[in-house]
């Protein structure tokens, strides 16, 4: 299994991959709107991401599932995630969506309030009717104001494109 924003590869690379023996790949995706994704993640080239996406799902999407972390900043650009995936998968083909909210470690800058993930559940319900293609999970997290131990590191640890092991940042 990896986990990955797909910025710095190609599908060739996960092509490459899964025939080397990858199970699964997971795509974190914040959004697709190019001054959104310039605010949430920086360095995300959206047009390379959709062609990554398109290739990437059109040889390997049984073997796939798209993450997306909403926030203040991108839950507005949500469902056009949702409607280019739903778009670009192969026909007859299901996809696992997994949508968590922000949580971060001490600041709620980026974590959306009561309202907004009232309205966050009001569309998960829709969307699941308008892209029936797509499986939704949900996970909403909860502000962190201490520090913790981490006790679930995505199941596996995050090694960064430079080699950089990244530690746990779930927020539990």
């Amino acid at each position: 299994r990896m986990t990955s924003n797909g910025l710095f590869q190609t599908s060739g690379y996960y092509s490459m991959l899964f025939e080397s023996g990858l199970d699964y790949l997971t795509i974190s995706v914040d959004s697709l709107d190019q001054s959104t994704a310039d605010i949430v993640r920086c360095g995300t080239d959206v047009e390379k991401l959709k062609v990554l996406l398109k290739e990437t799902l059109s040889k390997h999407a049984s073997k796939m599932n798209i993450n997306i972390v909403v926030g203040k900043s991108n839950h507005p650009s949500i469902e056009q995630v949702l409607r280019y995936i739903s778009s670009v998968l192969p026909n007859d083909q299901e996809l696992k969506v997994k949508i968590s909210t922000y949580g971060d470690w001490g600041s709620d800058a980026e974590c959306l309030n009561l309202a907004e993930l009232g309205t966050l559940s009001e569309e998960l319900v829709a969307w699941r009717i308008k892209f029936p293609n797509l499986s939704f999970r949900t996970s909403f997290n909860q502000r962190i104001t201490e520090w913790y131990e981490c006790d679930w590191s995505w199941n596996s640890f995050a090694i960064h494109p430079d080699g950089i092991l990244i530690p746990c940042t779930n927020s539990m």
